[in-house]
């Protein structure tokens, strides 16, 4: 073996790397690895949970989930708040369908989170029903985001932040089983039979889990 080949031929491979880390100084010693996110390099769990909460600063809104609702009903009102229901627009990005279909519940707009469940007329009159319902000004809502607030703007007890937060987070559930309904079951769409969805739904999961035994619809 040609020890001098040899030799050289690790040096020409060393001047190479060092040409591509400029201002890098290869040293003698062995190499290990640092965690760039930890003060001392190494890793640690609170490192990576500071960091997300950095990178989340500004970027996304924090959901209070509501432990009166199932949590079926809970992740689908944060899915939907990030935009990651199956609505036509969100396959469609995905390349999943190679279209936008028109919404199902009242074919006026192209399908998406924000209609089905703010600007769509099914939903605009499930919203006027709540806040009719729930002695509330009328409930106009831009994005889901603002259906996820309402519970806190609207100037009650924590116990009535609760209740009208499941009933908001279930009304969304209703509209969007009626839209399931219509696209995989051809069904036609009844306001009314959301509106009764969403009274029995909700009167059932917040006056049996909140454990307010003497609740009623009208209250």
């Amino acid at each position: 073996m040609d020890y001098g080949a040899y030799h050289l031929s690790r040096i020409t491979r060393i001047l190479g790397v060092s040409r591509l880390l400029p201002g890098r100084t290869l040293g003698v010693t062995k190499d290990k690895w640092k965690w760039a996110l930890g003060k001392d390099g190494k890793f640690t769990k609170k490192s990576v949970r500071d960091q997300i909460q950095k990178s989340r600063v500004g970027s996304f809104f924090v959901i209070d989930w509501n432990r009166w609702v199932p949590l079926k009903i809970n992740l689908f009102g944060w899915q939907a708040e990030i935009g990651r229901i199956a609505t036509s627009d969100a396959l469609f990005k995905r390349n999943v369908v190679n279209k936008i279909i028109w919404c199902p519940l009242c074919e006026g707009e192209k399908e998406s989170a924000v209609h089905v469940l703010t600007s769509c007329y099914v939903a605009t009159v499930i919203w006027q029903f709540i806040s009719s319902s729930c002695g509330l000004n009328p409930v106009y809502a831009f994005d889901v985001r603002d259906l996820h607030k309402i519970h806190l703007t609207c100037g009650v007890d924590k116990i009535k932040q609760n209740a009208l937060q499941a009933i908001i987070l279930t009304a969304c559930w209703c509209i969007w089983k009626a839209r399931n309904e219509a696209i995989f079951n051809n069904k036609r769409v009844s306001i009314n039979i959301i509106k009764e969805d969403i009274k029995r739904l909700s009167f059932l999961w917040v006056k049996n889990r909140g454990k307010l035994v003497d609740m009623s619809w009208d209250s």
